[in-house]
């Protein structure tokens, strides 16, 4: 078995991965600590304003239109930091993921000289980017099309081979901001399209290029999540690969919670 990879550190000499989770930043810090001030001071006034008015019952229209600016404010501290804190939490779920896909890959290549053909070319029909298992049917490593196997894709970390039993992985992880797609494990509707994005390449005489056909060996792969935009902006490999080395159409939270860009892992 080979070590889970650092984020950020590498695999190898060529694995990258992006998307590194940043703080709050100061500026953030600094406007829910004015906001927090402000209701302070506003709630003061209104408790020593009804010490000065002890015999006078209900509350003045002034007393109602100051303890609704209050609750604006807070809501106004409250929603956006629990909306961010819940995307940062699935960003950081899908580096983990990605995480133990990258080390069941390496394993699948230890003891077959290469990696899963993507789900372009690992069965006589090819499919999307995002499904690991032949559809409308359960997922079960059997009664597919090709060699009796229905796995596509990364579903051979599940079954390399027909009527194996869960080998490197058990189960998948979906992508958490790919709607598009869905997964249904019991065979109810044979979905299996809501995963991360599985692409290979080759070696050439000028370097890493994709994969392009199933007699082409995958010697590198990546794999990419739609990101907080909910949107995908890398489609191959050779994308992948550029968008790690340019630093473009990566997903960074400096430049908001839900920016544009794809969350990226390549290998080896």
């Amino acid at each position: 078995m080979t070590s889970s990879p650092l984020w950020g550190e590498g695999w190898g000499e060529g694995m990258r991965a992006t998307s590194n989770e940043q703080p709050v930043t100061k500026n953030s810090d600094g406007r829910n600590c004015l906001l927090a001030l402000l209701a302070k001071i506003i709630l003061d006034v209104i408790i020593e304003k009804r010490e000065l008015m002890e015999n006078t019952k209900g509350f003045s229209l002034i007393e109602l239109l100051i303890v609704i600016a209050i609750i604006s404010i807070i809501t106004a501290i409250v929603v956006p930091n629990l909306m961010s804190a819940n995307i940062r939490a699935k960003v950081s779920g899908v580096k983990a993921d990605m995480g133990s896909i990258a080390i069941a890959l390496e394993d699948y290549k230890v003891d077959h000289g290469e990696y899963p053909r993507d789900s372009r070319f690992s069965r006589s029909t090819s499919y999307a980017s995002d499904i690991i298992a032949q559809p409308n049917q359960a997922f079960d490593g059997k009664n597919g099309s090709d060699n009796g196997n229905d796995a596509i894709g990364l579903g051979y970390l599940i079954y390399p081979k027909a009527g194996f039993e869960p080998t490197y992985l058990k189960r998948i992880a979906g992508d958490p901001f790919n709607e598009s797609g869905k997964e249904d494990w019991n065979g109810t509707s044979g979905a299996h399209n809501h995963h991360y994005s599985y692409y290979t390449g080759k070696w050439s005489a000028s370097g890493p290029v994709d994969c392009t056909s199933s007699d082409d060996s995958p010697q590198y792969w990546a794999l990419v999540s739609y990101g907080p935009d909910k949107d995908k902006d890398i489609t191959s490999y050779a994308n992948a690969k550029k968008a790690v080395a340019d630093d473009t159409n990566l997903y960074n939270p400096d430049n908001g919670i839900v920016s544009s860009g794809d969350i990226v892992i390549i290998g080896p």
